[in-house]
């Protein structure tokens, strides 16, 4: 017999950034996952940066991802701690280009939620081929959450 805790719970994964659009999206996959009776899992791309001021020895990807780590649980501690509470929550820091790490988290979930950020011409087109990658590779139901209104750009 198979219980909840062994799997057989929902699984909703959302892409976490540091933005008014990635927010929107984490607060829209909670409630989500609040109605759904289902985890939540939140993902984290990140690249590494290049600094010369870490020394030699430190990889800047362990860097990058303990940075990156650091984003993902402030983000989930701002928009989780709203007083309806949160769903069971899991955290994933994975260095990648966040399309690609989007889909490979998604591959066994039931719903995958990303924001839409409000940005200018040259951004918005990067972010459209994140978003486009999404929608044509991810075998799951994707949602696009908007940034609010009040985002600059």
């Amino acid at each position: 017999m198979t219980t909840e805790s062994e799997g057989t719970r929902p699984t909703i994964v959302v892409g976490c950034g540091d933005s008014p659009a990635a927010r929107a999206a984490l607060a829209f996959a909670a409630r989500e996952a609040e109605l759904r009776g289902a985890r939540l899992r939140v993902v984290l791309a990140f690249q590494p940066d290049i600094d010369p001021d870490v020394p030699a020895w430190l990889p800047s990807d362990v860097l990058a991802g303990d940075r990156a780590l650091a984003v993902a649980k402030a983000l989930c501690d701002e928009v989780l701690g709203l007083p309806h509470g949160a769903p069971e929550t899991d955290i994933v820091v994975e260095q990648g280009v966040a399309a690609h790490v989007l889909v490979a988290a998604a591959k066994d979930a039931d719903l995958l939620v990303i924001g839409a950020r409000r940005r200018g011409f040259l951004a918005r087109v990067a972010h459209l081929t994140t978003t486009r990658h999404v929608l044509h590779h991810a075998r799951v139901p994707v949602v696009v959450v908007p940034a609010p209104a009040t985002e600059d750009g």
